[in-house]
């Protein structure tokens, strides 16, 4: 007997079927202040491919004449998912039909197979050339897009994303389409053998599921007899319906019928699978990961002096989630009027509630974050940082992450949520994500928000409800989050 050949040459499966488009793209971008991206434009140049197999397909138009007849044609279809999620201020895309003088198909994936290459490749460019890493350039754009950031913050923790710094050999990518969402982070080398693909974790969020029998967990050889009267047990159902389901079974019911061999407690969960897979000898040492967590106030002045404190309301007044007023009215009166006539009064206010520790404030917040530190243990390092004043956000986010921080918690101390407040210092660590590269930074959930009218007062039990949902609390050790959001709610 000889083996038959099932695969087409290259040569065959071009003269015998019909190619994919090809596609060419160039985008160009403006760059704010802080290196992230202002407006994107991107220019595709591909085949008409729909317009294509439309006529293809409901009209019998043989494959050249619906080729002729498409050239030069717009399809909106041809550029579908550029740009990708990220929320770009100002975004256009521009299809060029291209003639390529041969049909053309499509793939499952349409457009996205390519403009999905096309966005993240350029994104990789642009924050690289900002000084800014991957994965924070990118969450710096996903706020209309949770569930995708939610994926990508998975990936990452699951490779063991080390910030793409030179060596780690890493690169990440992500999209989403149609209501499904994506992420990848890949680690490879060059080799002898060219390029080696070492490890590759995806993270998948399929959006809804027409069948949910799809998602369930394979036939279990393990699954005994127990376990199926669990299930049964689980299942009540009258005489009558069981009686019946007696009689349709057929032999061989119990081997096909994957739902009753399932067992209700799979061996291996997803954490247990991404724990199964094992660095490679080469790989570089990996400073065990640390989970940080960052107390925010609102800010403070360095002294009970006139100089101090016009430095901490010049930053306080001049934030323009403070202050609404367009600042070409707004900051004359401030560095003309306020600045020269408030600070000595401040200041004297200031002096009669001073201490030996220094401001009040900066004095229950050291004390708050030594607590912290104190009930968390030494897993987890607790620093603590004022919105306007010193220490700052930024540089209390740097020392965490210099200490070996590979996930941060932003606890803004306010009792609710408010512009002025929490949003503000929310802006501050994007600004800060913007600049530098940083492990996967999260905020803790708005309590008083998410509990009912009769619980905000209520036992520990309805207050650490939502710190359970948290990326992070699923992080430290032995639930201890929960304690930590406890001191924090009753500061």
């Amino acid at each position: 007997k000889r083996p038959v050949q099932l695969a087409w040459s290259r040569a065959e499966e071009i003269m015998r079927d019909i190619p994919r488009a090809p596609a060419r793209a160039k985008i160009y971008a403006t760059l704010d202040a802080a290196g992230g991206i202002d407006a994107l434009v991107a220019r595709i140049a591909v085949p008409s491919t729909n317009h294509e197999f439309r006529a293809r397909l409901f009209d019998g138009t043989p494959a050249d004449v619906a080729q002729r007849e498409a050239a030069g044609t717009p399809d909106a279809a041809a550029v579908e998912g550029a740009g990708g999620p990220y929320n770009f201020r100002h975004f256009a895309v521009d299809h060029c039909p291209a003639d390529i003088g041969l049909p053309t198909a499509r793939w499952r994936g349409n457009a996205d197979s390519y403009t999905a290459f096309f966005t993240e490749c350029f994104i990789d460019e642009m924050a690289a050339r900002a000084g800014s890493d991957a994965l924070s350039y990118r969450m710096a754009m996903l706020g209309q897009a949770p569930l995708l950031a939610r994926c990508l913050l998975t990936a990452t923790s699951l490779a063991g994303w080390e910030g793409g710094l030179s060596g780690t050999a890493q690169g990440l990518a992500c999209h989403s389409m149609r209501g499904s969402h994506i992420a990848l982070v890949a680690t490879a080398r060059p080799s002898d053998r060219g390029l080696q693909v070492e490890q590759i974790v995806a993270v998948v969020d399929a959006g809804r599921l027409v069948n949910p029998a799809i998602p369930a967990w394979p036939a279990s050889p393990v699954a005994s007899a127990t376990d199926r009267r669990r299930i049964h047990r689980q299942r009540p159902r009258s005489r009558r319906r069981r009686r019946n389901r007696r009689a349709r079974r057929r032999a061989g019911d119990r081997q096909c019928n994957v739902r009753r061999n399932r067992s209700p407690n799979p061996p291996h969960s997803a954490i247990a699978r991404s724990a199964m897979i094992e660095r490679p000898p080469s790989h570089p040492a990996v400073p065990a990961p640390r989970i940080g967590v960052l107390l925010v106030n609102l800010g403070t002045p360095d002294a009970p002096e006139p100089g101090p404190v016009r430095r901490y309301l010049r930053e306080f007044l001049s934030d323009r989630r403070v202050v609404e007023i367009p600042s070409l009215l707004w900051q004359p009166i401030l560095r003309g009027i306020i600045l020269n006539t408030r600070p000595k009064k401040s200041a004297h206010a200031y002096a009669q509630v001073w201490t030996d520790e220094g401001s009040p404030l900066a004095a229950i917040t050291r004390r708050q974050a030594g607590a912290l530190q104190t009930a968390l243990g030494a897993d987890v390092r607790v620093s603590w940082a004022m919105r306007y004043g010193a220490p700052a956000i930024g540089g209390a986010i740097d020392e965490l992450v210099g200490e070996g921080c590979r996930r941060i918690l932003i606890a803004p101390l306010y009792p609710q949520y408010c512009a002025a407040t929490t949003a503000t210092v929310v802006d501050a660590v994007v600004a800060h994500l913007r600049c530098v590269s940083c492990p996967p930074i999260t905020t803790i959930p708005l309590i008083s928000r998410r509990l009912p009218r009769r619980s905000r007062r209520g036992s520990p039990r309805s207050i650490s409800r939502p710190i359970r949902s948290s990326p992070v609390f699923t992080a430290c050790p032995n639930g201890r989050c929960i304690w930590a959001s406890l001191i924090i709610a009753s500061a």
